[in-house]
């Protein structure tokens, strides 16, 4: 993978993206097309480098990473639990309300999300690991 772009160049260019997607008007075209495809040959990109990096891990690194992340997770959760299940009544307001609802529309991947991802990748190397190997 030595010619493969890193992952800051990945991101760099997913983001990019995003903002020529926003700039193109509604509806189909070829340009859409042409960055949904890069798009989505790049996520696969970046999910085969980051596999390719678990692999060369020990099991411990990545119990431990599992943890801290289980840990975080589930702080975020209990921080946001009044948010969600409260009457849209936060220290801010109907504006904060708002703000978090806006939040949920844009389609950007939340914390809460990534961190789900990667734990599921984490567990998923892991149950590999222990599966046993056919003779």
């Amino acid at each position: 993978m030595a010619n493969a772009p890193d992952r800051d160049a990945i991101t760099r260019r997913l983001a990019e993206i995003v903002d020529e997607l926003a700039a193109l008007p509604d509806g189909p075209s070829s340009e859409r097309f042409a960055l949904l495809t890069e798009r989505d040959a790049l996520r696969a990109q970046a999910r085969s480098a980051v596999a390719s990096a678990d692999d060369d891990r020990s099991t411990e690194s990545l119990e431990a990473e599992l943890t801290e992340l289980t840990h975080r997770r589930r702080s975020l959760v209990r921080s946001r639990g009044g948010y969600v299940m409260g009457d849209s009544a936060d220290s801010a307001g109907r504006i904060g309300a708002s703000l978090t609802a806006m939040k949920g529309r844009t389609g950007a991947p939340t914390e809460l999300e990534r961190l789900n991802v990667r734990i599921s990748h984490i567990e998923d190397v892991l149950a590999k690991r222990s599966e046993p190997s056919d003779p």
